[in-house]
């Protein structure tokens, strides 16, 4: 084989190389691609949680200040129930002495 044609087939090897090289390249970038999407499909669902949790802590905050208030609710209700029971009891006990001395009268 003379030395052209050796350095002719050197070189379709060469290109051969150099092509299978580029297509590795090719699928690098496209996998290069997709990794930046999915980062950027990551992270935008890292802030969506992040502003999820944010929410759920103001809710958290809001239901423990609203509980906070039905407790002071509930004492005062407590406090009012007290107070009318001692009123119904002292009516009963103005019926009782009113009769009494309806009674006692006739």
């Amino acid at each position: 084989m003379p030395d052209s044609d050796k350095v002719l087939q050197k070189l379709e090897e060469l290109s051969g190389g150099f092509k299978s090289l580029q297509g590795n390249v090719t699928q690098l970038q496209k996998g290069q691609s997709t990794l930046q999407a999915d980062v950027k499909g990551l992270q935008d669902g890292q802030t969506v949680l992040q502003k999820g949790q944010a929410s759920l802590q103001r809710d958290v905050k809001n239901l423990q200040d609203g509980q906070h208030s039905l407790r002071g609710t509930v004492k005062s209700l407590q406090k009012g129930q007290t107070a009318l029971q001692i009123s119904v009891k002292e009516m009963q006990k103005a019926q009782k002495s009113l009769h009494e001395t309806g009674e006692q009268r006739g």
